[in-house]
């Protein structure tokens, strides 16, 4: 066969671990630190730039983490001006603005308790508005475990007082009141006829029969009655009596009200003020019976009103201590975390500020029955959503929403009714036993996780208790405690695929089949790329992407779909330098903001979380920086150094930069580049210094004070092109000739704003190395702050059979490079001849 070439269109289909014969041929073996753009190509990614260290508020010591999961880090979207970046340590909680700026944060007395081993895994946060709600699910912690306070709701001793409500009264009309003393052997009957005859003295209605009644009762040692508007009060203190009532109406001119009485009309319209009646509804269940209290209008015994109220000596509220904590976002633009006990703390809270509404909502109707503990009472709450203006807790099998609108009451606001707004306890249908873990928002519905199902809450247009429901909608193990993440058209969990591995699943919704979903893996290419189990992932629809932290290690999936097919599928993977050991440094968690991409990172050995940003975005430079400039450095924690931050030592020589703490020189590492490209040799530099909190240092050789530079630490990009196979005509090209000998010749790459790249080919049983670089340089081509972007085509030697040949594009200079296309030229030469 004559000299053939392959093409392959593009370098943006990721990584593939499929058999190298049966990958599409944009798909590769290695992309690390590249990004595969689909409109600029295969670029280096944008590098990592600090934003802020973490520090004590106390001594502004630099914050030390023991171990990478010490601490959970949270986002504040407060508006699209306001957000900020939570670090929740057991120790201390750190705000920072994401420009880099310190918020002050105060703690109400005993509220640090709550965090007490508390970690990144344990510890959930759920911001809403100005409040972040904070839950511990340390086991450690026994604050974790939800409680009722002590308190009850005032007793009332019934067996001490009766009221007598006289309804009808007439001539000639008889009512009597027999009192028995607790001994059961004192009992008296007092009775009163009214007259036969109207008289001068108008002596008949139901206020003369209370009145004469309390008159009666009155001589009668032990006992105190009071009568108000045909209401007569009967009490005996420090003693029980029962008490009975007869009239001449056949029961109906007399009522008798204790502790509860069968129907609400039959209570007068006078009591003592706060006195608790329970209602009885149908006789043979206690579910509809309801409380109400009366409110007099003189606050003692008089007329008044009866309104639904709690049973009496029942426990009504929370114990504070053992609920969620708020985190407030105060005026002055402090915060303060704190109990949601309804207090407001005597100091660091601004004028005319208070909390009363920060409260965790009482029991105020029903009781234990009626308006039962939420089912999180007695077990631990393990993660909050929000939810249709409801703030959601899961808690064992249940999911826990708030009433509609006020996100702080978890009870029934009546149990006289079933309103739509009032609060929703339900558990899972599923036939199997698990525990909620994690819920997102997907469109209109709620996906909540568990490690084995998963499940939608729905509920109609108006989400009631009356008709909300929760369904299974697949069976598919996942890591349930890592919150999933929506990506617009879908949402994206973790799983465990064995052997040490992790996949990453995406939950669909089916468009011809109304409420049903359909589960896809997006990591079946990739069986075992993410090693361990992910910390967090993390999706931007502005970006199409999503990101996976695990291991240390940020996993990257970028896709590009259409309503009709899915153009691109390509995981890859950003390292970034170690200072202290010139290895890879360890991200412990990302997030997506707009554009960028906010990381944490542990640089040094010290373990010192260092927030940092990468931007995306198409045609970067640093004019918004350097004015003029046409290029973007690509050095990762680099910091810019305008003319006159050097120091020049004429003495030495030498001049002395300093670097963003706590950053440290590294000799392999650190580089120094000027605005237009040239590289100024580093010579020396110092680490940073955390006991005294000294800045680290970089040295170079001459008089460099006058030169804006960029420092930072230098990362190389790797593309490795998987082994090229000849794909069958005949067969469509879809499988791989292999019968013969496909020998390469040369390798063409199209590319376009590109200043440097280097290729690296290795071939033979022997691994023979050879590199080819690309520099964009040319005689007399520099101008002021610009590099030369070319474009073109670089073609280099080849000569190995594919199976036997390892090419790789590498770069790791601060230069830019995008690669669109290549072209392989070949021999294929067959042993005999294709039947079919």
């Amino acid at each position: 066969m004559p000299l053939i070439t392959q093409s392959i269109p593009n370098l943006i289909g990721g990584v593939s671990q499929q058999s190298p014969a049966v990958r599409d041929s944009n798909q590769c073996e290695v992309m690390e630190n590249a990004f595969p753009s689909p409109i600029e190509g295969l670029i280096k990614r944008p590098p990592a730039s600090k934003i802020v260290e973490f520090r004590k508020q106390a001594d502004n010591a630099i914050l030390a983490l023991v171990s990478e999961s010490d601490a959970k880090p949270h986002l504040i979207i407060r508006d699209v001006n306001e957000k900020y970046i939570c670090l929740i340590h057991p120790d201390e909680i750190f705000v920072y603005n994401l420009d880099g700026t310190r918020q002050n944060v105060y703690y109400d007395t005993g509220a640090k308790n709550y965090l007490t081993g508390g970690t990144r895994d344990t510890i959930k946060a759920l911001t809403i508005a100005d409040v972040t709600f904070i839950v511990n699910t340390a086991s450690s912690n026994s604050s974790t475990v939800v409680a009722m306070d002590a308190s009850t709701t005032t007793s009332i001793n019934y067996d001490q007082i009766a009221l007598v409500y006289i309804k009808q009264d007439n001539y000639a009309r008889k009512t009597s009141v027999t009192l028995t003393n607790s001994a059961g052997n004192g009992t008296v009957t007092y009775s009163h006829t009214s007259p036969h005859t109207q008289s001068a003295n108008n002596e008949v209605g139901t206020d003369h029969v209370a009145n004469a009644l309390a008159s009666l009762i009155n001589s009668q040692e032990g006992y105190t009655a009071v009568a108000i508007d045909g209401v007569l009060r009967i009490t005996r203190t420090g003693n029980n009596f029962t008490i009975s009532v007869e009239d001449d109406f056949g029961g109906q001119g007399a009522v008798l009200i204790r502790d509860q009485i069968q129907r609400f009309e039959d209570l007068p319209y006078a009591a003592p003020n706060n006195y608790v009646v329970r209602v009885l509804g149908a006789p043979e269940s206690g579910i509809d019976d309801y409380y109400v209290k009366f409110e007099a209008e003189n606050g003692t015994f008089s007329k008044g009103i009866w309104r639904e109220t709690i049973a009496p000596a029942i426990k009504y509220k929370f114990n504070y201590g053992t609920m969620p904590h708020i985190l407030i976002r105060q005026s002055d633009g402090s915060f303060m975390f704190k109990k949601a006990d309804g207090t407001t703390p005597a100091s660091n809270v601004p004028a005319g500020v208070t909390y009363t509404s920060f409260k965790w909502g009482d029991r105020e109707a029903g009781d234990l029955e009626t308006n039962s503990d939420p089912t999180f009472v007695g077990d631990r709450i393990t993660n909050m959503v929000l939810f249709k203006n409801r703030l959601g807790f899961l808690s064992g099998e249940n999911i826990i929403l708030s009433e509609a609108s006020e996100f702080f009451n978890f009870w029934r606001t009546t149990t006289l009714d079933l309103p739509d707004s009032d609060p929703i306890d339900i558990s899972s249908s599923s036939q199997k036993i698990s525990t909620m873990k994690s819920g997102v928002v997907f469109n209109t519905e709620l996906l909540l996780f568990t490690e084995s199902t998963q499940l939608v809450l729905r509920g109609g247009e108006i989400l009631s208790p009356k008709s909300v429901s929760l369904l299974p909608i697949g069976d598919y193990e996942s890591y349930a405690d890592i919150q999933p993440v929506s990506s617009g058209l879908s949402v994206f969990f973790p799983y465990n695929r064995g052997g040490g591995y992790a996949g990453i699943r995406e939950l669909v919704p089916q468009p011809n089949i109304d409420g049903s979903y359909v589960v896809n893996s997006i990591s079946d290419l990739v069986p075992k790329y993410i090693f361990g189990k992910p910390v967090t992932i993390a999706s931007t629809t502005q970006e199409d992407m999503m990101a996976a932290v695990s291991g240390g290690d940020l996993y990257l999936y970028k896709y590009l779909r259409t309503s009709e097919q899915s153009l691109q599928n390509a995981w890859f993977k950003f390292t970034f330098p170690d200072v202290a050991t010139g290895g890879k440094a360890k991200v412990i968690w990302a997030e997506f903001v707009d554009s960028y991409l906010y990381l944490l990172t542990l640089r040094n050995t010290a373990k010192n979380p260092v927030l940092e940003r990468i931007r995306f975005g198409v045609d970067q430079t640093d004019a918004d920086i350097v004015a003029g400039v046409n290029w973007l450095t690509h050095l990762d924690a680099r910091q810019y150094f305008a003319s006159g931050t050097g120091t020049y030592n004429s003495g030495t020589g030498l001049t002395t930069w300093n670097l963003p703490k706590p950053y440290s020189y590294n000799s392999t590492l650190s580089q120094i580049y000027t605005t237009n490209g040239l590289r100024i040799l580093a010579s020396s530099g110092t680490s940073y210094n955390a006991n005294t909190d000294t800045a680290g240092t970089v040295v170079a050789v001459g008089n460099y004070s006058t030169t804006p530079v960029w420092i930072g630490y230098k990362y190389e990009m790797i593309f490795q092109f998987s082994n090229l196979w000849l794909p069958s005509r005949s067969l469509g090209g879809t499988a791989a000739l292999q019968t013969g000998r496909y020998q390469l010749k040369h390798m063409n790459l199209l590319y376009e704003d590109t200043s440097f790249f280097k290729i690296q080919v290795t071939v033979g049983i022997d691994q023979s190395q050879y590199e080819y670089v690309y520099t964009g340089n040319i005689v007399g081509s520099s101008v002021l702050n610009q590099i030369y972007l070319d474009r073109g085509s670089f073609r280099f030697p080849v000569y190995g059979k594919n199976t036997e040949t390892t090419i790789k594009i590498l770069n790791d200079s601060p230069l830019p490079c995008k690669i669109i296309s290549a072209e392989v030229e070949a021999d294929y030469t067959d042993r005999a001849q294709r039947f079919a």
